[in-house]
């Protein structure tokens, strides 16, 4: 009689751990460890985990604890060292020299050299670097080193662009050396060519997400395109966003080396930043923050007063958590004391040289206040632009990035996008109490001695609270940090001075939102 050979229970690849012979509910530890409850649904939805029905396998993250595997399966893994084929090149010059001892060091950790020796056999690796550090120049440097054919994948279509305009600026590669995949055809495409001829890839997370989910082989289509390209390393840029698509290209890709980016390796959500940082709490990592060195922002906390009644606390004080952001943020925009703290800001940020990005939550609240801002500044109407989804030509978009100053919120204008010469940084209206978002949006402030403006009313106890939980990411990643207390006769007084130097209007009124 032939021999079956038995599947090992337990198989580590290279970006994925597959758990074989295994049927639903054998483990309900790990079915419950990553998952989330639906409030919606009320029932526990699988998150960063997939089941095989046909081969009765279930994928789980390659970071995770394998010694809780060991004692859920009784087992000892079996390290499959097997990789998708990978052609590499010799390796490239690159034009300009680490400009610090910190790229330095995240250099040799990606490489494996001297004492990050250990890390050369290593198939996962973070890099945990401030914004600013030079996390695409590391990597790009890491693949000059190794010769290593990469692709980028990226969660908007924009950050595309720039790793492009680096990639053409740090080495001696040429524009028909990288290849942008950017929909279906382009896929084709590229079915259709030598991959040879290519030494980067770049890819958003939508399109690869969509090529898989319109095909007829699901994601083994994406394993296809991974083994076609033949590349050594797979990037993910700001890896904390697009979480779950990043696990799918994960668990259906066996790269030799994936790295992963992030400013601020967590999610915003607790629940989900459990299940992230078992993601990643065996992949080794590298973090070179310097308390001495790295923190340039100045943060200023504005406190003020906006005096809600109780029919507005009521009205804003319900939905799922308590607290709906976006009846507040319409109630905090006809507010006398919101309007006058707005002109005070415009008023001190005309006196700050460089551009000024001011967060506003939601675009209805962002076209009220522009329009506040244009009736009591008029001379600032062809200084104001708009950074957000309202805003829909890619150039007129690109335009607004170049006016004194940008309203947007900390979806459109949150990680990885650079605004040159940004002075002030002001979050107007757009409470939040992510710690997450709080660095993301203190990331975007890159020049030494940037002003971060927080505004917090004090009369809501939500914003109030948001505030003190977000404060210890400025006390430790901030270069100074300090209060202003703006009471309301303080605040009054203050008004009623640039009233009185610009000759400008009272306090307009315009149409009330609908709540």
């Amino acid at each position: 009689m032939e021999k079956i050979n038995k599947l090992p229970k337990i198989v580590l690849k290279h970006s994925r751990i597959e758990i074989n012979n295994y049927k639903p509910g054998d483990s309900s530890m790990l079915e419950y460890l990553f998952s989330l409850f639906d409030q919606i649904r009320h029932e526990r939805i699988p998150l960063c985990i997939e089941y095989n029905d046909k081969n009765q396998q279930l994928i789980l993250p390659r970071g995770m604890n394998i010694n809780l595997l060991k004692r859920i399966f009784k087992e000892e893994p079996y390290v499959d060292k097997k990789h998708d084929e990978a052609i590499y090149t010799n390796p490239l010059p690159i034009k300009y020299i680490a400009r610090d001892e910190r790229q330095v060091q995240i250099i040799k950790f990606l490489v494996g050299l001297d004492e990050y020796a250990s890390m050369k056999t290593k198939s996962q690796l973070l890099i945990n670097s401030t914004t600013g550090s030079g996390k695409t120049f590391v990597t790009v440097a890491s693949m000059c080193i190794e010769g290593s054919r990469m692709i980028v994948i990226t969660g908007q279509i924009d950050w595309l662009t720039q790793w492009q305009e680096k990639i053409l600026e740090y080495t001696p590669l040429s524009p028909e050396n990288i290849y942008t995949i950017t929909g279906r055809t382009s896929i084709d495409k590229l079915f259709t060519r030598d991959p040879l001829q290519y030494q980067v890839f770049l890819a958003s997370h939508s399109t690869l997400q969509s090529y898989a989910e319109s095909s007829k082989n699901g994601w083994d289509a994406i394993t296809e395109l991974f083994r076609y390209i033949k590349c050594g390393t797979k990037v993910f840029d700001e890896c904390h966003l697009f979480f779950t698509n990043m696990a799918a290209l994960d668990f259906h890709t066996n790269t030799r080396k994936t790295i992963y980016l992030s400013a601020t390796p967590e999610r915003s959500s607790r629940e989900e930043n459990i299940i992230f940082q078992e993601y990643f709490k065996y992949i080794p990592s590298i973090e070179l923050f310097d308390p001495e060195k790295d923190p340039h922002v100045n943060y200023v906390s504005v406190l003020f007063n906006s005096n809600p009644g109780p029919s507005d606390v009521r009205a804003f004080s319900v939905g799922q958590y308590g607290f709906d952001r976006n009846i507040y943020m319409n109630y905090l925009c006809h507010r006398p004391n919101f309007l006058k703290l707005v002109t005070y800001l415009i008023d001190g940020a005309l006196h700050v040289p460089g551009k000024v990005l001011i967060y506003v939550g939601i675009n209805d609240c962002i076209e009220y206040i522009r329009e506040y801002v244009i009736q009591q500044f008029p001379f600032l109407t062809d200084s104001i632009g708009i950074f957000s989804s309202v805003v829909r030509d890619k150039d007129l978009k690109s335009d607004m990035l170049k006016k004194k100053f940008i309203f947007s919120t900390t979806k459109s204008a949150g990680a990885a996008k650079d605004i040159p010469d940004l002075g002030v940084c002001i979050i107007l209206n757009e409470p939040f109490k992510s710690k997450v978002i709080a660095r993301q949006t203190l990331g975007r402030c890159r020049a030494d001695n940037t002003l971060y403006i927080d505004c917090i009313d004090m009369t809501c106890q939500r914003t109030k609270m948001y505030y003190y939980q977000k404060r210890p990411v400025f006390d430790m990643y901030a270069k100074s940090c300090r209060e202003i207390y703006l009471s309301d006769d303080s605040l009054e007084q203050k008004y009623q001075e640039i009233i009185q130097r610009y000759s400008i209007r009272k306090l307009m009124t315009l149409p009330v939102f609908k709540r």
